[in-house]
């Protein structure tokens, strides 16, 4: 079921705190305080430790003047809204690549704000930070209310235990979505080639 921030907070406050639960991210209580504090770190934190299938995009890039022609073919704009980047490739290229059990990232050179590569029509493969959280898969929330939990724990109860139990369900629960991340994004490479690849000479 499709959780909202007060819901993930909640799961932290009364689950992992045993601290009353809250009706917004607001100042007014300590706990709303503390989740209004701590609740972007947290996803930022979570969707950088791994590459989400759930928000991973793919997007063909803009091309720009290219300023470093003698070192790359191409200069791309770089999404601002890429987290982390899992590959740059011409589409086919990186399709064919993934098929045969090979990275679909091609050589580039990638920073803040362009890429520089020798692809052709490049398209990027990237993590986007999802602020929605109705999007989010049970397994993502839960390990978010874990990890909002241990950073809340000593300001809201002062216990030492219950925030080193906290932490260590945070890292239990991050391992255990990462698992069930990776299941709904794995890649079955079929027995049959399909033909475009056979025509590259790809057996």
């Amino acid at each position: 079921m499709a959780a909202s921030q007060v819901q993930i907070c909640n799961i932290a406050l009364s689950t992992y705190l045993g601290v009353a639960p809250i009706t917004a991210l607001a100042a007014g209580t300590p706990a709303g305080e503390q989740c209004l504090l701590h609740y972007e770190d947290a996803l930022h934190e979570l969707f950088e430790a791994y590459r989400w299938s759930f928000a991973t995009k793919r997007l063909t890039l803009s091309e720009l003047t290219n300023d470093r022609s003698s070192e790359w073919d191409y200069k791309y704009t770089r999404p601002p809204e890429a987290l982390s980047v899992h590959w740059v490739n011409e589409l086919e290229a990186a399709r064919l690549a993934t098929s045969t059990g090979q990275s679909p990232d091609a050589p580039r050179e990638t920073t803040s704000s362009v890429v520089y590569t020798d692809a052709p029509t490049a398209v990027m493969a990237y993590t986007q930070i999802l602020t929605d959280p109705t999007v989010y898969p049970t397994y993502f929330s839960s390990a978010l209310s874990a990890s909002l939990a241990a950073r809340m724990a000593i300001p809201l109860t002062e216990d030492r235990g219950r925030a080193s139990d906290a932490r260590q369900m945070s890292v239990d629960l991050l391992d255990k979505a990462i698992v069930l991340d990776e299941r709904d994004a794995f890649i079955t490479i079929p027995d049959h080639l399909p033909h475009w690849i056979i025509d590259r000479g790809v057996s």
